[in-house]
């Protein structure tokens, strides 16, 4: 028997270490969620779940472009619907004003209200924004950031009502009034063209604020599957380590036993001396 050197005791300390490391990490996975607690455990996994993070923050913030998106065209349409209104009075009175019926007089009176009207379309067209950029002031053409990459055909969305909204000059309608019959029956051309270019504006509209809508759908079929895959790879199995850290906490109570049985056997020496 030797006793300079505990050899028993010295292997029965290192299985207590390397026990009680793996409980540690078994209870610190447990605690975080996380399977891949730093840069040793998984070099690859942690690599490739990174870039998965960063696709699924940049996803879930072009999915915030996209609403934001839809907000903008919500807001357009219902200034369009205003518009659409304005229109159809305007029209209203243009007929009025047209007919023989009417004297010069009451189409003065009439033209007040034509006059007015007039005004608050080119008031609605220059005040209509969005976070304060105009949408319908004739200059509203914007990019939408749909997508994660810097594809412009894939990634990006463009708003543009300049082609089908004439509103730079008011529609026409500064050049018409309702003072003569030849000059109301002339302002029904300018309205109907006006009464035109919104429907059809807000026709465009209508139809890519549904494909926005379904951006958002198919963005969250994909975030749902990569963020699937990302869990696979990152996040702890809690059944598995629990396991783990019961069986490291009972072979560190047998590895203490050990150890108090293998450092009692040089005392057994000194019996040998008395």
């Amino acid at each position: 028997m030797r006793i300079s050197t505990n050899t028993n005791s010295m292997l029965a300390q290192r299985n207590f270490q390397k026990v009680s490391n793996e409980q540690k990490t078994a209870q610190s996975k447990m605690a975080s969620g996380d399977r891949i607690l730093s840069a040793a455990v998984d070099p690859a996994g942690l690599a490739i779940s990174e870039t998965m993070s960063a696709k699924l923050r940049s996803q879930s913030q072009a999915k915030r472009n996209i609403n934001d998106g839809v907000s903008l065209l919500q807001i357009a349409e219902g200034s369009l619907s205003d518009l659409s209104n304005l229109g159809i009075r305007l029209r209203q009175l243009a007929i009025q004003a047209s007919t023989d019926t009417v004297d010069d007089n009451s189409r003065q009176l009439v033209d007040k209200e034509f006059r007015s009207l007039k005004e608050e379309v080119k008031r609605l067209t220059a005040s209509s924004s969005f976070n304060g950029n105009p949408i319908l002031s004739g200059e509203s053409q914007y990019d939408l950031q749909v997508g994660i990459n810097n594809d412009a055909f894939q990634d990006r969305v463009n708003y543009d009502l300049s082609k089908i909204l004439d509103a730079k000059s008011n529609f026409g309608l500064d050049a018409i009034d309702l003072t003569t019959k030849l000059s109301s029956q002339k302002s029904i051309d300018t309205v109907d063209k006006m009464m035109s270019q919104v429907g059809l504006s807000r026709a465009k509209i209508g139809s890519s604020q549904n494909r926005l809508e379904s951006m958002v759908s198919n963005l969250d079929v994909t975030h749902e599957n990569l963020s699937s895959a990302k869990s696979l790879i990152r996040d702890a199995d809690i059944a598995k380590e629990s396991a783990i850290s019961v069986k490291s906490k009972i072979q560190k109570e047998a590895t203490v036993m050990m150890m108090q049985t293998v450092n009692a056997s040089p005392s057994k020496v000194l019996k040998l001396l008395e």
